[in-house]
């Protein structure tokens, strides 16, 4: 693609307790960095196949689980997802090509694997 996907921490010094990361993109050239958001830490990030959408898991407040969440890359905006077992340590895979299921893999007491639906239903 032409846009790469990263996660820095959004206060410059090491090791400080509950600072901020953030989400960030940029052009392939290096130019036009921007944050679309920022969380108490990421545990995995992925583009949808057309480049519009990013989903992101983060950790959920005072659980042990993750939540999922979608940005939308042009505006900022988000939105959270239901996922199909609350709380869970939720890690995406993949993204299907239509852009309608989020592979996510989560630990019970065993692994399983999720297909999340109606991502983007009203938004192409």
């Amino acid at each position: 693609g032409d846009q790469v996907l990263f996660v820095r921490q959004v206060d410059d010094e090491p090791n400080v307790p509950n600072a901020a990361w953030a989400l960030w993109i940029v052009n392939a050239d290096g130019t036009g960095t921007r944050q679309l958001t920022t969380a108490s830490e990421f545990s995995s990030a992925m583009w949808d196949p057309s480049g519009r959408f990013i989903a992101y898991t983060t950790p959920a407040d005072g659980t042990k689980g993750n939540v999922l969440r979608v940005v939308d890359v042009a505006t900022g905006a988000e939105r959270g997802v239901a996922q199909p077992i609350p709380n869970r340590m939720g890690q995406i895979t993949d993204w299907s090509r239509d852009g309608r299921f989020i592979g996510v893999v989560s630990i019970r007491s065993w692994w399983e694997y999720w297909a999340v639906q109606g991502l983007m239903e009203g938004a192409r």
